[in-house]
Formats: C-alpha cells, structure tokens, sequence
C-alpha cells in the first residue's frame, strides 16, 4: 500500500515540476499570476446595465507572408477587395455601419496599388488601414522621420487615416511586427528603440494593438486582457507623477509599457494620462494559446 502511494506521490511531483517548467519555459508564469489577482477586481456586469460590445479586428495584413510572388500577392490582395462587400454589405450596427474590418499595413512593405486597393474598400465603410512595422538595429529620430513620411503618405495619395477631432493632426493605431514594442525582446533584435512608445505618441499614434504575445514571444508583460496608458521612464520624468504600476523582469528583460495606468470611463485622473500613448490588448485567446 505504502509503495502504491509513493508512486501517486512521486507521479503527481513529476507532473507538477514538467507543467511549472512548461509554463515558465513558454513565459507563462510572468503574467498568469498578475491575471489571476486582477480578475477579481474586475467590474462584474449587473442585471439590466446595457452592455456596448466593441470589435475591432487586428488584421497583420502581410500579401507577401512567406516570400510570396507577385502573383500571389495580387490574388490576395484581390480576394479581400472582391469578397468582402459581398460577404458583409447586408450587416450594420446600430449607427448602420456595415463590419469594418481594420487593416494594418506594414511600412516596410509598402506597395501603392495594394494600398489603393484597400483605400477602395475604406471609402465604401467596409475597413480603415492603421500601421504595422517589422524593423531591426533603429533608432528614434530614424523611426520618427519614418512614421511621420508614411503617415503622410497614406494621408495624402491614399486617402487613409483618421484626423484627430479638436486639432485634425493625422492620427493612426500601431501595431509592432515580432511584437517587440519598446525594444522588448531579451536579446534586443527586431526593434532597437528603447524609447519607442515616446515616438509613437509624437508622431501621432493613438493606440497600440500589438499584445498579447503570450505565450509563444517573451515579450508579453504583466499587464494582459486590459486597456491602459503606458509610458517609459523619461515620460514618468517629465510628468513628475508616481508610478501606479512598474513592471518588474528578470535582468536583461526589458519591458514594453513598463509605466502603466487603467483606462477607466469618467475618472478624474484622465487628464493626467491623455499625453501617454494607449495599449490595447485583446483578449487571450486561452484555448487557442496555452
């Protein structure tokens, strides 16, 4: 009986060790626990509140994933100009906008007639174009002239783009290719700007859509299922303010966001934070991810 039991024992210490490995190895660790303590604090929803779902689709809209060649790129490209109106012309919402599907074209990537191509479906309500960047080695007044020369180029020859309300400065959402934001990643590739959420928000950016990462990058951070202001150290500087939530890696870890505040509707802090750059996370997909 008692060599029995020591086998369950030392089966379930085994299973534990391999899944904490598991979860650790896949970064999970990092921000699970941080998850499972602001669920509770979550504003539960309560019998007959109107409740006003908001999507939005994140598209990384990449024709040339995968080395493609031209041909096949143009066919993609095709496929969404051609089917999408047929697909979703006969649905609206309740202001009667049909779904607006939210393209994020890379920069890197630019090619004009795949640009008008989407601006068509835009001017008929069917999606918007945001900016998606994949870049290595940058550095700040590098992707600053960057964003700012495409901004104005979706603007001005592609009719893309929102205009801010009160100034009607050119605004745009961004998203970072290999999800390192902020020069996240621990071995410093695929970005380089330590500073880029300050760039963002200067050159325009009204929100960041790039997380989650997690579980497959090390880039996620604490924060996860939320919207929130972030900023960097030298913002928190200029700002003079205390840090309502630091992020706390490993060394040699640096984290995007690593200054952040909750987005909260009608709080009287808000014009504290509307300088600082928004981080819109979607939903983890737990099923799908883990």
């Amino acid at each position: 009986m008692i060599p029995t039991l020591c086998l369950i024992g030392l089966a379930g210490l085994t299973g534990l060790a391999w899944s904490l490995y598991y979860l650790r190895r896949r970064g999970v660790i990092r921000w699970l626990i941080p998850y499972l303590c602001q669920a509770p604090k979550r504003w539960a929803i309560r019998r007959g509140q109107p409740v006003h779902p908001l999507l939005c689709i994140a598209d990384h809209f990449e024709p040339e994933l995968g080395n493609a060649p031209r041909d096949v790129r143009d066919a993609r490209v095709d496929l969404w100009v051609r089917n999408y109106p047929r697909l979703f012309g006969n649905f609206h919402d309740s202001d009667g906008r049909p779904p607006r599907h939210t393209f994020f074209y890379p920069l890197e990537a630019y090619e004009p007639a795949y640009l008008d191509a989407l601006s068509s479906l835009c001017v008929k309500g069917f999606g918007e174009v945001e900016v998606h960047l994949h870049h290595d080695g940058d550095c700040a007044d590098a992707l600053r002239a960057r964003l700012l020369e495409y901004k104005r180029l979706l603007a001005e020859r592609h009719r893309l783009l929102a205009r801010h309300r009160e100034t009607g400065d050119l605004a745009y959402g961004f998203i970072h290719g290999d999800w390192a934001l902020d020069n996240s990643r621990p071995d410093g590739r695929c970005c380089g700007v330590k500073n880029e959420l300050e760039v963002l928000r200067q050159t325009g950016c009204y929100a960041d859509f790039t997380m989650p990462s997690a579980p497959d990058e090390p880039t996620q951070t604490r924060k996860i299922n939320s919207i929130y202001y972030a900023w960097g150290d030298a913002e928190q500087r200029q700002m003079g303010m205390p840090s309502p939530n630091r992020e706390r890696l490993p060394p040699g870890k640096p984290a995007p966001n690593n200054r952040s505040a909750e987005v909260v509707v009608a709080c009287s802090c808000a014009g504290s934070f509307t300088a600082r750059l928004v981080l819109c996370q979607t939903p983890y997909p737990w099923m799908q991810r883990v």
